[in-house]
């Protein structure tokens, strides 16, 4: 232990003796580290960090499984009970689903309250109990009101929702609010923050599952024919999520078993709705579904592997300015050795500096990660539901800097001191020779060759991104985005029957065409890039009896007429839907040019069929022009379109084409609304062109992002090669004075140091390019209408760098330009 601290006071006074390589080494480090510092708080709060609730080790996520494949699926309410009465294994089993509701429209003191869109939790009366949660005022719910659907509706208010709509009313249990029409009484409010089951949203209220019927009614079309509004009756209709709390001793593989069984048992009781299903119980890994935890956890090593790589060049940076610092220490090394200093203790010397270098980057890196934490968390991604993510800095955060500032002052101290520490004394008592050694370093030229390649790679894919943004920008989407305004109506929420539904559609379509500047109105059940996708299975008349092996999917649109005039997409051949085209007159269809291309290559496909099942025919009435449905980087593929008024659906998107700025009818369009409802909600309401910007927020950010790393490997590169060669140069202060004694013009000494710099460059250079080339083959699926090796990146990044490169050499470089030969003659 004094040995440690006595290296630790040798290595502090070292450091301060030398205050411009300590700083140019401390930023470095803290660059990195406070970039992979921040970016994995964002990690831990995404996929680490527990769900705050009591012993949240102990709690697991119950799926459905099929042979299909399909291994997280939702559950049904009589399979939940049938698991939650059956287990031996959980000392609770909870249920619950996510909604979406209309708050408020009513009627108060002769003035009618605006509707608004609120989203929550419908769950079971032992939701709160299982997760080990309980309300900060009021209480939770009580067994009584999940099995009796005539119990008064009640409900637990969220903590941000208490704050905002009832500004904290220390009298909020008992009164009452009125949610998709219905009466509830707030009999709790929840922990300020919590998250509900799953983190990302923080809910604004949670309500018993008896009141299905009212808060989650099926909005599709189907689901209403197949279950009518109850979904609680149903064996078959999965819409619930599971959470398990395992009693003392018993552990997931255990509970897998246990669920199995009743699973087995159930398939044999119910063998028509539970035909092939299973269970997959997994443990709950910090507050993510199991399912968006594998969409997660690509996108999080891409992330860490980014800012993993600039730590890399950090570290190269450093270790490559230890090697040079260690010419100005030969005397010293030479002499310990002399005195009988083992190598051991010289090793062990060289990397309590290193690590303490490290430390010290890795604490102002931490501040550096607190300030970025913040720029994160302002950068709201432009979501349906707004995210909430907890980004503060707990002890997983602080525990990873510290690991990572040992192992990175392990990782650029260690070959340093074994290349100083294997000098013989004799040798290393030589100055020139050891000059000569450390100069001509096969691992100082290593290290500057990696960090001009690893910049240049994330230059190039940054490149490579930016570019692609930018052509991204420019592609053909089909339609018309100008002039364009979407907004969401979602009749479920007011349980609207169809007929009724047909009707306010129907009223709102003439309502909306009558506002001034008003050119078209229809529907579309989804709206192109709106990031949901719907698919179908059809079949071609005439290939043969339907099955699997010449089925054909095929993505499908439900919209009403006009929608073709109002996205101004081409109708090439037929028609479009008309009023005509009823419940009760034929089905009829629209598919797009790619469809009838395929399968009808030298004939008209107007008037040919589709098969939607042995029973049921579509003649396909009209052929439109392809246009981007779900993403921008997506090929023209397959599609049909289908009428409004043959599938009803209860949740639709209002489309208007305006002849002036859309934004103006924003306050009109709520207004008719409300005249029709004044409980009804209007959602997502946002011109077309925002929605096309909105598509390109992940490429955006992916290109920022990388573009932000990119430069910062850059710098870090830039400033290395510059600490290197001022630090050599400087060391051959009495070789340039004999160069220019002996007739050597500035130009030639110019040369010398520029030319040094930029063969390393060069070198790196190449392989930086391999690199990129290899790199650019994994990302070329988010790359829009650029060749992978797009020559433009490769040559706009290796010329940023060569130019950072030849400055950073020239101002060393121009410094010996000026050293006068008497001086340095006499150089020590």
């Amino acid at each position: 232990m004094e040995t440690l601290w006595q290296d630790l006071r040798y290595g502090i006074r070292m450091l301060a003796k030398s205050p411009g390589f300590t700083a140019v080494a401390i930023l470095t480090l803290a660059l990195g580290i406070g970039a992979n510092a921040a970016i994995f708080s964002v990690v831990n709060a995404v996929l680490l960090r527990p769900l705050p609730v009591e012993n949240p080790d102990r709690l697991v996520r119950v799926f459905a499984s099929n042979t299909s494949g399909t291994r997280y699926a939702s559950i049904s309410y009589p399979d939940y009970l049938d698991l939650r009465d059956q287990n031996s294994v959980f000392s609770g089993l909870l249920a619950y689903g996510r909604f979406s509701a209309s708050l408020g429209g009513q009627e108060q003191g002769g003035q009618t309250a605006p509707a608004e869109l609120i989203r929550g939790e419908i769950v079971t009366a032992n939701y709160f109990s299982v997760l080990g949660v309980r309300p900060v005022k009021g209480r939770a719910f009580i067994p009584e009101e999940e099995r009796s659907p005539g119990s008064a509706p009640v409900a637990v208010v969220g903590y941000g929702m208490w704050t905002n709509h009832f500004a904290a009313d220390p009298n909020i249990i008992g009164k009452q609010i009125v949610v998709n029409g219905h009466s509830f009484t707030v009999v709790g409010v929840a922990p300020p923050d919590f998250p509900g089951a799953e983190i990302g949203t923080l809910p604004d209220i949670w309500v018993p599952i008896m009141m299905q019927e009212v808060i989650r009614p099926p909005s599709s079309g189907s689901l209403r024919q197949a279950y009518g509004t109850d979904l609680l009756h149903h064996r078959d209709a999965g819409w619930l999520h599971l959470i398990g709390r395992l009693k003392p001793g018993v552990t997931p593989a255990l509970a897998q078993a246990n669920c199995s069984t009743i699973a087995q048992r159930l398939e044999q009781t119910y063998s028509s709705s539970n035909r092939g299903g299973g269970v997959n119980v997994v443990p709950v890994r910090g507050g993510l579904d199991a399912s968006d935890r594998e969409d997660v956890l690509p996108i999080a090593g891409l992330l860490l592997a980014v800012v993993g790589l600039v730590l890399l060049i950090a570290c190269a940076n450093v270790a490559n300015l230890l090697l040079a610092r260690a010419s100005a220490r030969q005397k010293e090394i030479g002499v310990r050795l002399a005195l009988g200093a083992s190598r051991s203790r010289l090793v062990r010397q060289f990397l309590t500096e290193s690590i303490l270098l490290s430390l010290l980057g890795g604490g102002f890196g931490m501040l550096m990660a607190v300030w970025v934490r913040d720029l994160i968390a302002s950068v709201k991604p432009p979501t349906p539901v707004p995210i909430a993510l907890d980004l503060s800095i707990d002890f997983r955060v602080l525990l990873f800097a510290l690991v990572l500032s040992v192992l990175t002052g392990i990782v650029f101290g260690l070959a340093p001191a074994l290349q100083v520490s294997r000098a013989p004394v004799a040798y290393a008592l030589r100055e020139e020779a050891l000059l000569r050694r450390l100069r001509k370093s096969r691992l100082r030229i290593t290290l500057a060759v990696a960090q001009v390649a690893l910049s240049l790679l994330m230059l190039i894919t940054a490149g490579l991104l930016v570019h692609s943004l930018s052509n991204a920008q420019a592609v053909r989407l089909g339609f018309n985005p100008g002039r364009l305004l979407s907004a969401w109506i979602d009749l479920s929420l007011r349980q609207y029957p169809e007929t009724q539904g047909r009707a306010f559609y129907g009223r709102l379509i003439e309502r909306v065409q009558a506002l001034p500047g008003v050119r078209s109105v229809s529907f579309a059940r989804t709206i192109p890039l709106g990031f949901s996708a719907r698919a179908m299975i059809v079949h071609i008349e005439g290939q043969g009896a339907p099955s699997p092996e010449n089925a054909v999917r095929a993505g499908n649109n439900i919209v009403a007429p006009r929608y073709f005039e109002t996205m101004e997409i081409p109708i090439l051949r037929g028609r479009d839907f008309s009023q005509t085209d009823t419940a009760a007159s034929p089905k009829v269809a629209i598919i797009s040019e790619t469809m009838a291309r395929r399968f009808w290559p030298a004939e008209d496909a107007v008037g040919k069929r589709l098969l939607f099942s042995a029973n049921e025919t579509i003649e396909i009435v009209g052929v439109v022009a392809d246009s981007k449905y779900r993403t921008l980087g997506e090929s023209a593929g397959l599609y049909v379109y289908l009428p409004l008024e043959q599938n009803f659906e209860y949740g639709m998107a209002l489309v208007v084409r305006s002849s002036k700025d859309p934004s103006a009818l924003v306050p009109l369009l709520r207004q008719e609304v409300q005249s029709l409802d004044k409980a009804l909600p209007v959602t997502a309401i946002q011109t077309m062109a925002a929605n096309v910007s909105t598509s390109l927020w992940p490429a955006r950010a992916g290109a920022t992002l990388v573009g932000i790393f990119g430069l910062l490997a850059l710098v870090l590169a830039a400033v290395g090669i510059y600490g290197v060669t001022a630090f050599t140069t400087a060391q051959r202060t009495h070789e340039i004075g004999i160069r220019m004694a002996l007739g050597a013009e500035p130009r030639d000494i110019l040369r010398l140091i520029v030319g040094q710099g930029m063969a390393l460059a060069a070198v790196g250079i190449a392989i930086g390019c391999a690199g990129a080339f290899a790199v650019s083959r994994v990302i070329a699926g988010f790359l829009y209408g650029i060749n992978p090796a797009d020559p433009v990146a490769f040559i706009a990044g290796a010329l940023i760098l060569g130019v950072a490169t030849l400055l950073a050499s020239y101002i060393p470089a121009r410094r010996a330009m000026r050293v006068d030969p008497l001086v340095a003659l006499r150089y020590e």
